[in-house]
């Protein structure tokens, strides 16, 4: 906000009065403050924040620097690098893929070529590298260091004027590629103290605008937040299912165990009573539901059972991580389960009798022919080392917004190889410093079988599974909607590629699964194998086998050609 205010300061004083009469401040004092800011704030604080200062900033246009044709680099250059297409390329509204890649990779960059780039022309190739490290925010987050790197050296060693207002208007590209870059905000539904743990001495709030972003520590002195309030009735009424196990030593131990999920907008909350109802047709009755709108919480309290299981929220895949951490400070184990899910069987006494036979504490779904996770389902067991591990991780990613939650929490897990080394954890970051400090001690984990138990659609070509239809818990959609930023652009994406699992273009997979006429298949365990539809969508997820080696875990082609397969 300060700098905001700083920049439109700094505008009225270089160019000229305003409307409005604004006391000018010397310009060079401005200057140094602004200068200070930008060495200081990263540049995806930046992007990430809901103060328009990407915008501010382009908006500037200051004078030498925006009509400056050196540092346009309008000039043939010798090494056949066509920078004005890739400043053309970038401007809002282009086809910035289409028609700046050929520019942003070209072999001049290639070898030692790209310090010869780098002194031709400065701002192309900081276009340059911002256009790659975009890319990477969307694919392969562990190259968005190195190409970030340029701007950092650029702002710190370049007046910020000449930085933020040269021809190649790249804070005009990023304020384009907002959406793209940024997977969540800068808010919480609770505070940091809460999410660490730490249960103060509080009253639980009133009814008020809980449907508002939540920000501050609300927790000090006399309040909770709303949706730690909530999360402390679940508990108090008993939703939570007690289960007695084994420790390491022997002896009898004492845990409680709940299904958590989280749901909000109008292509999902139609199905929360048939979500609701098929769990408990199972045996599920300890089902917490994070609400993230009001028509969620009105959908979920309008349900026969407890209002307490109705849990208050805002939208955000943060979320998919926050509650169930306040649960394991509670003393709860976690089962997530992401909404675009359909239960076949009560996966309770398997989950438990695998935590104890295997000793882990962390339980996670897999893919069927890569050997990587699947973070929308994952059973939390409420261990100190589980809490810990999860806490850092949601930090990093409240301090990176364009990291994606499922590359996160596999590359959080790289510390610790999964009991049977099946999976090949993924890389966010190429920064030392994420190697040296965050290192988390990682629970012990194992995989949730990703071959018929819990199986995800089969809407892309690692995807699908094996043997008997009967024999599934959990089936995962990957309905593409995981993005509760909406204007990300993996937002629906499956659906909108033509990736139905199942369904077809008229009628989702979801919606196969969750608007039938028959009741019976809400209602009664063993009845959605016996509808057509419901058993069709599911076999054609069906793949004769395994293939004995596994794709490495990464960016891979969307297309069904793996050889023979």
């Amino acid at each position: 906000g300060t700098l905001f205010v700083l920049l439109g300061f700094y505008k009225v004083c270089v160019q000229g009065p305003s409307e409005v009469e604004i006391p000018c401040a010397e310009e060079s004092t401005l200057s140094d403050l602004i200068q200070g800011m930008l060495h200081k704030i990263p540049l995806f604080d930046l992007v990430g924040t809901r103060w328009p200062v990407v915008e501010m900033i382009d908006f500037l246009e200051l004078e030498p620097y925006i009509s400056d044709p050196v540092l346009a680099c309008e000039e043939p250059n010798e090494d056949g690098i066509d920078w004005w297409k890739l400043r053309d390329a970038m401007l809002p509204g282009r086809d910035w893929v289409g028609k700046g890649s050929a520019i942003a990779y070209h072999p001049s960059f290639d070898g030692w070529g790209w310090t010869r780039a780098l002194d031709t022309c400065l701002y192309g190739f900081l276009a340059a590298s911002i256009w790659k490290m975009t890319i990477c925010a969307g694919t392969q987050a562990a190259c968005v260091d190195t190409y970030l790197s340029t701007y950092i050296e650029t702002i710190r060693e370049k007046p910020w004027q000449e930085v933020v207002s040269n021809p190649w208007r790249i804070f005009g590209f990023l304020s384009d590629q907002r959406s793209g870059l940024r997977r969540h905000g800068f808010f919480l539904d609770f505070s940091g103290s809460e999410l660490r743990g730490e249960l103060p001495s509080a009253k639980f709030p009133t009814e008020q605008a809980i449907f508002e972003p939540i920000s501050g520590d609300l927790a000090a002195d006399v309040e909770v937040s709303v949706s730690y309030a909530d999360a402390l009735k679940t508990v108090l009424a008993g939703i939570p299912k007690v289960y007695v196990s084994t420790s390491d030593t022997g002896s009898p131990e004492v845990g409680k165990l709940l299904y958590v999920t989280m749901v909000f907008g109008p292509r999902y909350v139609p199905y929360i009573p048939r979500f609701v109802a098929r769990a408990q047709a199972v045996g599920i009755d300890n089902l917490a539901i994070f609400c993230l709108d009001e028509a969620a919480l009105e959908s979920c309290r309008a349900l026969p059972g407890p209002d307490e299981r109705c849990i208050r929220g805002t939208p955000s895949i943060m979320n998919k991580f926050t509650l169930p951490l306040v649960f394991l400070h509670l003393g709860v184990d976690v089962f997530w389960l992401d909404f675009d899910v359909f239960i076949l069987q009560d996966p309770t006494k398997l989950v438990l009798d695998t935590m104890q036979q295997r000793r882990v504490e962390l339980l996670v779904s897999g893919s069927f022919a890569d050997d990587c996770i699947c973070s929308g389902l994952v059973y939390f067991k409420a261990t100190k080392v589980v809490a810990e591990w999860l806490l850092t991780l949601l930090s990093f990613m409240y301090e990176n917004v364009y990291t994606h939650d499922q590359q996160a929490f596999s590359a959080f897990l790289a510390w610790r190889p999964d009991e049977d080394d099946a999976t090949t954890p993924e890389i966010i970051s190429s920064d030392k410093h994420f190697r040296k400090y965050m290192r988390p001690e990682a629970p012990r984990w194992a995989l949730l079988d990703p071959v018929v138990q819990f199986p995800s659609a089969r809407v892309l070509n690692t995807t699908g599974f094996t043997g008997d239809v009967e024999d599934i818990y959990i089936f995962h959609f990957l309905h593409g909607d995981s993005e509760v930023n909406r204007d990300h652009g993996a937002y629906g994406w499956n659906v909108n590629s033509g990736y139905t699992g199942g369904g077809s273009i008229d009628r989702a997979i979801l919606d196969i699964f969750y608007d039938q006429k028959d009741e019976r298949i809400y209602t009664e365990a063993s009845a959605p194998l016996e509808n057509i539809e419901v058993r069709k969508a599911l076999m054609a997820s069906w793949r004769p086998f395994r293939p004995t080696e596994m794709l490495h875990c990464g960016p891979v082609p969307l297309k069904d050609d793996i050889g023979g397969f």
